[in-house]
């Protein structure tokens, strides 16, 4: 989904809302027949910048976002190719905000012609994957609230909705909810 004028600025001035998942065994990373993990090489900040920039409508700059970073490693970066061709992206990051053995998904993204094939769920779930691989045992994500596809994909992880830590979260996951159940997306 790509991020509006209009969507950006209904969320100005609120902080995103926030989804938490805990210790629980993760799914086994069967990805489909044609969707493979791909490398972050020498062309990872180009890859990164095309799927990013092309998801999200913005003008990112892996230099900028990404690698001046502390958490930077290329491991930490996860693309999705179909049929070779790289398509998705989730980052496996660390915040200091979160408490120590909590990785954080960042940047998850893509190809506005690859959407509807779950490949956020597999690209996430790749993600997480590498966070327990480096001793993550739980994770934590940031998301805007009209991102309803994408929190879709996060609940089917097991994320689950940060209803306390701000003042507005319990009636904005409420509307969530709601809109959810009406069956959108």
């Amino acid at each position: 989904m790509r991020i509006s004028e209009t969507n950006a600025a209904q969320g100005a001035g609120r902080p995103c809302i926030v989804m938490r998942r805990g210790p629980e065994p993760l799914p086994l990373l069967n990805l489909p027949v044609g969707v493979c993990l791909f490398p972050f090489g020498e062309d990872g900040p180009a890859v990164w910048e095309h799927i990013v920039n092309t998801a999200f409508g913005s003008a990112f700059v892996f230099d900028t976002k990404m690698r001046a970073e502390p958490a930077f490693r290329p491991e930490r970066i996860i693309f999705l190719a179909q049929n070779d061709k790289p398509v998705a992206v989730a980052a496996a990051w660390q915040r200091d905000k979160w408490p120590p053995g909590t990785g954080y998904l960042h940047y998850v993204g893509v190809l506005p012609e690859a959407q509807g094939q779950a490949l956020g769920y597999w690209v996430s779930l790749a993600a997480l994957h590498q966070m327990r691989r480096e001793g993550n045992a739980c994770a934590v994500l940031e998301t805007h609230d009209f991102r309803l596809a994408a929190i879709k994909t996060y609940l089917r992880l097991g994320f689950v909705p940060d209803t306390t830590t701000h003042e507005s979260y319990a009636q904005r996951w409420a509307e969530i909810m709601a809109k959810l159940d009406e069956g959108r997306p």
